[in-house]
């Protein structure tokens, strides 16, 4: 998944238009995501921007995915939406 598809709001498998293979997966550095997990665009014109994941996905290399166990990830989420400035 491209950073693109990170617009301040839940990523469902519809969302998203670009898809890895599994060869693809297996020879690259690209890891899967797990489902309801937070996400943050770094770089280009959704830079900032989070999103939270409502599949299992992969992304690329403009996607921080913060996968935790000690947070709740949607709260997570909401978090970085109401930090926004700070974080940019």
């Amino acid at each position: 998944m491209p950073s693109g598809n990170i617009q301040d709001c839940d990523i469902n498998e519809s969302d998203i238009k670009t898809k890895i293979t599994q060869k693809g997966l297996d020879n690259s550095s690209a890891k899967l995501i797990k489902k309801d997990t937070a996400l943050l665009a770094m770089t280009g014109a959704t830079c900032g921007k989070s999103g939270y994941l409502k599949c299992v996905s992969s992304a690329n290399q403009s996607v921080m995915a913060f996968e935790t166990d000690e947070l709740n990830s949607k709260f997570l989420y909401y978090t970085f939406q109401r930090n926004k400035n700070l974080i940019l």
